[in-house]
C-alpha cells in the first residue's frame, strides 16, 4: 500500500511541475527583461550584466553573480536550457563539473517581477562524502565609486557611479549561514567554508539580484522583500535541499509543503493530497 501511495505522490508532482512547460536549447548570452523594463544579459557562465553596465574602456562590467566551488569558477557554456512556465521563465546552465561536484545554475524571472532569482545546485555524484567551499561573488564596478548604502545579515544595497541602487539577497541560512569574508570597492563576497554533501545527494543555494532607479527605492525594496513568495516554480527536489533558507518556510508559498517526519519527508500539495 505504501508503494502505491508513493507512486501516486510522484505522479502528482510530475504533473504539477511538467504541465504547460516548454523547454528548448538556446544560445548564450541571452537578454531577458523584467517587469520594470530592465534588460539583463545572462552571460555564458551565468553572470548578470545590465541594466546599466559600467564601462572601463571597452570592458563591460556588470552585477556579478559569479559562482566559485573550491576556487574554481563556474565555466562558460555556449548554450543553456530555457523553460517557459505560465508565469515565468528559467534559464538552466549545466550540469557541469566544477571541482568535485556537478553544478547547475538556474536563473529565473517571474512574470511581473522586478528581480532575478538564482538557485545554485551542487550534486555529489560519487560514492564518498565531499566537503566543498562555495563562494558567491557580486562584482559591481571598478574603483571607489562603489558605495555600500545599507546592509544586514541577509542582503546588501549598493550604488555606484550615480547608477541605480542594487540589492543582493543571500539569506541567513537554514543550515549554514554565509560569511562575508571580503568587501571592498569592487566586490561583495559570501562564503560557505565547508558545505557537506553526502554521496548521490545534492544541496542548493538560493539568492536574488534586483535593481531600482533610485537609492530610496532600492532601500524600500530590500527592507520589504519576502523570499517565500518569490519561490514559485522551484523543482521540489531542489527546494527540499536549500542550504541557506529553511525549505519548510518556502514550500508552502510555492505550491508544496515539506512535512518533516522522523525518517522520511512527506510532500503535501496545497489541495491536501
Amino acid at each position: 500500500m505504501r508503494n502505491i501511495v508513493k507512486v501516486i505522490v510522484i505522479c502528482l508532482l510530475a504533473s504539477l511541475f511538467s504541465s504547460n512547460l516548454q523547454a528548448e536549447q538556446i544560445a548564450l548570452p541571452i537578454v531577458i527583461t523584467d517587469a520594470l523594463e530592465n534588460d539583463w544579459t545572462i552571460q555564458k557562465n551565468g553572470r548578470l550584466t545590465g541594466p546599466n553596465p559600467y564601462y572601463i574602456g571597452t570592458k563591460r562590467t556588470g552585477y556579478g553573480s559569479l559562482l566559485f566551488v573550491d576556487g574554481s569558477l563556474f565555466p562558460e557554456l555556449e548554450s543553456a536550457t530555457r523553460i517557459i512556465y505560465e508565469n515565468g521563465m528559467e534559464i538552466a546552465l549545466g550540469p557541469k563539473a566544477v571541482g568535485s561536484v556537478q553544478v547547475i545554475r538556474k536563473v529565473y524571472l517571474g512574470q511581473g517581477e522586478g528581480h532575478i532569482r538564482y538557485i545554485e545546485i551542487l550534486e555529489n555524484t560519487t560514492t564518498t562524502p565531499v566537503s566543498i567551499k562555495v563562494e558567491l561573488l557580486s562584482e559591481c564596478s571598478y574603483g571607489s565609486n562603489f558605495t555600500h548604502v545599507w546592509e544586514n545579515e541577509n542582503c546588501a544595497v549598493v550604488e555606484y557611479s550615480s547608477k541605480p541602487g542594487v540589492e543582493f539577497v543571500y539569506g541567513p541560512g537554514g543550515g549554514l549561514s554565509p560569511k562575508r569574508d571580503r568587501r571592498n570597492a569592487r566586490y561583495l563576497r559570501h562564503t560557505w567554508e565547508a558545505v557537506s554533501i553526502q554521496p548521490q545527494s545534492k544541496v542548493s543555494i538560493l539568492h536574488f539580484v534586483a535593481v531600482r532607479p533610485k537609492r530610496e527605492q532600492a532601500l524600500e525594496f530590500a527592507q520589504s522583500f519576502e523570499v517565500a513568495p518569490a519561490c514559485g516554480n522551484i523543482d521540489p527536489s531542489d527546494l527540499t535541499c536549500i542550504l541557506n533558507y529553511d525549505p519548510r518556510t518556502l514550500g508552502a508559498k510555492s505550491g508544496i509543503e515539506i512535512l518533516r517526519g522522523t525518517d522520511k519527508d512527506v510532500v503535501q500539495l496545497k489541495s491536501g493530497d
